[in-house]
């Protein structure tokens, strides 16, 4: 237990609930209770409550974009955890391994299926993507043509075979790819590789919509429990 709870129940266990609300008013003045968040939607502080007793655990980060930004596991990472940012943005990998020096960092375009893919880039930007849909929406919504990149997909299998031999636990895969989460989660094997929980990107606007997904269906398969929505991230747990 730490000092400020030590000091805490001393206060409550020698002191009237009125003389605490008296104490607690005052301090009010000078404490902040700010919390730090670095994801897009506060995702990342659900998970560090979820993850309160957990000091030390492995992640893996699957359309990363920035090693700070938008991020679900920074907060993780400057706790003390470690584990795979990968994305597929050109150069992206530069300022990862220089603000995330303990973690693998891997600039792939990850697919369930083995072929040569286009990615769309507008320079540094959570919106480039190698889907159709995405790409003509984006460019709808920029007015300009993106720089266009020939590559060779991997599956997130192939990846994690790869750079971490020795895996054996994975507490937290985020993937948000815009328009090929479904893809990205095709492409792991889930009899082999079972991450506690699992972060998904969506854009159905409402429950209903969300569990008629191919999405959903997929993660309900594998034997996972949709526990949290924010906004446009679902978070599931594995439940067998």
């Amino acid at each position: 237990m730490t000092f400020k709870a030590n000091l805490k129940e001393i206060i409550k266990s020698r002191l009237s609930p009125s003389a605490v609300g008296r104490v607690k008013r005052v301090a009010d003045l000078f404490i902040s209770y700010k919390r730090n968040s670095y994801s897009q939607y506060g995702e990342d502080l659900f998970l560090a409550e979820y993850f309160k007793d957990k000091s030390s655990g492995f992640f893996v980060d699957v359309g990363a974009y920035h090693p700070t930004q938008f991020s679900n596991t920074y907060l993780l990472y400057q706790k003390g955890w470690r584990g795979i940012n990968i994305d597929a943005n050109p150069d992206s990998m530069k300022l990862f391994k220089a603000l995330r020096v303990q973690d693998i960092n891997i600039e792939a375009l990850i697919s369930d299926k083995k072929e040569t893919m286009t990615f769309a880039s507008w320079g540094l930007n959570s919106d480039n993507s190698a889907h159709a849909g995405q790409i003509e929406g984006v460019q709808r919504q920029f007015q300009r043509s993106p720089d266009l990149y020939q590559m060779q997909t991997r599956s997130l299998t192939e990846v994690l075979d790869h750079e971490a031999k020795a895996l054996t636990d994975i507490d937290l895969l985020s993937v948000d790819v815009e328009g090929m989460d479904v893809s990205v989660l095709l492409s792991l094997d889930w009899t082999r590789y079972r991450p506690r929980i699992v972060i998904v990107e969506t854009y159905s606007p409402n429950i209903d919509e969300v569990m008629s997904t191919d999405l959903y269906d997929l993660l309900k398969s594998k034997g996972y429990n949709l526990i949290s929505w924010y906004y446009r991230s679902l978070i599931f747990e594995r439940v067998s």
